[in-house]
């Protein structure tokens, strides 16, 4: 992790690469009392190779009888999480730019369920109306 010059280290907050300024005013949110709870899914700062995803919970714990708070913090690694949802998020981008580059009716049955899923294409090809198409194979 780089030390920026002329201050000391935040771990928290030079932790993640993403966001910063959005971490600092929900860790501000969590200190003041105005939350008690904080999740947040960002980047890190990290010496391994590649991208690593993070996901820290933090939860504020009162003490009425000491007048003490305290702060509980975990980290999760959810790099693999992260990568899996980007690359079906690329994939569905491709498949969208596919089905508006084409008057195509493209369909999906899920034989498990006997669900249809239709493209917008089918309206244009076929004229059938949302409400005309049913999402069982039957229908076909």
């Amino acid at each position: 992790m780089k030390q920026k010059k002329g201050r000391k280290p935040r771990f928290w907050e030079d932790l993640f690469i993403a966001d910063n300024d959005v971490f600092q005013q929900e860790a501000l949110r969590l200190r003041s009392g105005l939350v008690h709870e904080l999740s947040i899914e960002r980047q890190l700062n990290s010496k391994r190779p590649g991208p690593v995803w993070a996901q820290l919970n933090m939860k504020m714990i009162e003490n009425p009888a000491t007048g003490t708070t305290s702060f509980l913090a975990a980290l999760f690694d959810i790099t693999e999480k992260t990568l899996r949802e980007e690359k079906l998020r690329r994939s569905e981008m491709r498949f969208r730019t596919a089905e508006r580059a084409t008057n195509d009716a493209i369909w999906d049955w899920d034989r498990s369920t006997n669900e249809l899923i239709w493209t917008q294409g089918i309206h244009s090809l076929l004229g059938y109306a949302s409400s005309e198409l049913f999402c069982d194979i039957s229908w076909w």
